[in-house]
C-alpha cells in the first residue's frame, strides 16, 4: 500500500510561561513526540527549527517566552507489503478484530523493522 506524499508544514508552539531551563533539542522532543529527538536536532541544525526568528543550536537554554517554528519538509512515505502470518484472531466480524499480539511481534515498519510486522500481517488479512 503507498502511503503518497505528506505536505510540508509549520508547526508552531509558544512556551509562555517561565520553565525551568531545558536544552531546545529536549524541549521539542517532549511538545512534538510524533518525531524523534535526532530528526528535531537535524531541522535545528538545518535551520528548519526558528526560536522568536533566529536559528539555533540544539543545546541552546530555553526558559519560557521563546515563540518556536518548525518547518517540517514533505516527507514519502515508503510502501507497505502485504505478508502473510499467521495470527490468534480470537473475534473478527466486518468492523472489528481482535487478536492476541505475540510479544517481541512489532507493529509497523519502521527504522530497522521493515517488514514482518502486524501491519504486514493484516494487510495480507484483509
Amino acid at each position: 500500500m503507498d502511503r503518497g506524499q505528506s505536505q510540508p508544514q509549520i508547526l508552531a508552539f509558544c512556551v509562555c510561561r517561565s520553565i525551568e531551563p531545558v536544552r531546545l533539542d529536549r524541549l521539542l522532543a517532549q511538545l512534538f513526540p510524533d518525531f524523534s529527538r535526532s530528526q528535531l536536532q537535524q531541522w535545528i541544525k538545518s535551520g528548519q527549527v526558528k526560536v522568536d526568528g533566529n536559528d539555533m543550536r540544539p543545546r541552546e537554554q530555553m526558559s519560557g517566552s521563546e515563540a518556536i517554528l518548525i518547518e517540517v519538509p514533505a516527507t514519502t512515505e515508503a510502501e507497505w507489503e502485504a505478508q502473510p502470518m499467521a495470527l490468534d484472531i480470537v473475534f473478527e466480524d466486518e468492523e472489528i478484530l481482535v487478536l492476541n499480539k505475540p510479544a517481541g511481534l512489532v507493529v509497523h515498519p519502521g527504522a530497522g523493522n521493515p517488514d514482518s510486522t502486524l501491519l504486514n500481517a493484516l494487510l495480507s488479512h484483509a
